[in-house]
């Protein structure tokens, strides 16, 4: 866990405006941004926790919910950059 934390985190700062990128920002909802950071990061974790735990249910910020989460004894709870 703590390896995919790591490497997730490596994704992010790699997009991120200091480390000299000018990420794309686009507005999901009015109010809601969302960049290209968080959508990477959210793939990967998407893939590789759920490679850790297949039978962990899955819910985060970056994509849409599916109920079948509710009937798993556990889920990933995701907020891909924050």
């Amino acid at each position: 866990l703590e390896q995919i934390v790591r490497a997730a985190s490596a994704m992010a700062m790699a997009r991120w405006p200091g480390a000299g990128h000018d990420p794309r920002v686009w507005e999901k909802v009015p109010g809601s941004p969302v960049c290209e950071a968080d959508i990477a990061v959210d793939t990967f974790l998407k893939r590789e926790l759920g490679a850790l735990l297949p039978s962990a249910g899955w819910l985060s910020e970056e994509t849409v919910d599916h109920p079948e989460r509710l009937e798993r004894g556990l889920c990933w709870l995701v907020d891909p950059i924050d």
